[in-house]
């Protein structure tokens, strides 16, 4: 008998490791987003309200390239690989990668300076000229273009694996999965 292929250990997981290796690899090369010279990072609550913008703006933004690049796949895609590509995690390997001082306290701080910068940015850009919003934008695209595409890559080659493995344990002598249908309950009355 064969021997089934085998299996990653979930597509989230599969997925996120793939884009982790693009990050960490020698051809991704992040940075920080355009900023003025007269950007003042002093105000602390001020910082709050730039983190909690730039979350919001990385988050329609990420769904709008998704979407641009993957325009027919399903809805679970896209908050598969917007979840995975915007999470704590993958913004703390962004910033080690653009060499920021490893001095926060943990990930999450990581990731809340990272949407910080992303949010002034985002204002600034915003109330400037037409070229400084085409400078975020661009930016964006530099830093998130190559993450959906190995993102869609490695979607696509979980997707391929789980055909590869229904055929491998079909010709093993296997039973065809299907999904699970949940039974009916009866609400007839006696």
């Amino acid at each position: 008998m064969s021997q089934l292929p085998k299996a990653p250990p979930t597509c989230r997981g599969f997925v996120y490791d793939h884009v982790v290796s693009v990050v960490d690899g020698p051809d991704y090369h992040p940075n920080l987003p355009p900023l003025s010279d007269d950007w003042d990072d002093s105000d602390p609550e001020e910082n709050r309200r730039f983190e909690w913008l730039g979350d919001s703006a990385l988050a329609i933004r990420m769904s709008l390239k998704i979407y641009e690049m993957c325009p027919g796949a399903k809805v679970e895609f896209y908050d598969l690989v917007r979840g995975i590509l915007l999470s704590n995690d993958v913004q703390t390997h962004i910033m080690q990668k653009i060499g920021t001082p490893g001095d926060f306290p943990s990930q999450k701080s990581t990731a809340d300076a990272f949407e910080m910068l992303v949010g002034a940015s985002y204002t600034e850009n915003l109330y400037h000229d037409q070229g400084m919003a085409e400078d975020f934008h661009n930016w964006f695209d530099d830093m998130f273009t190559p993450l959906v595409q190995a993102a869609e890559a490695a979607h696509r080659t979980f997707e391929q694996w789980k055909v590869d493995c229904e055929f491998a344990r079909v010709r093993a002598g296997g039973v065809p999965l299907a999904p699970h249908i949940p039974k009916r309950k009866n609400t007839a009355k006696s």
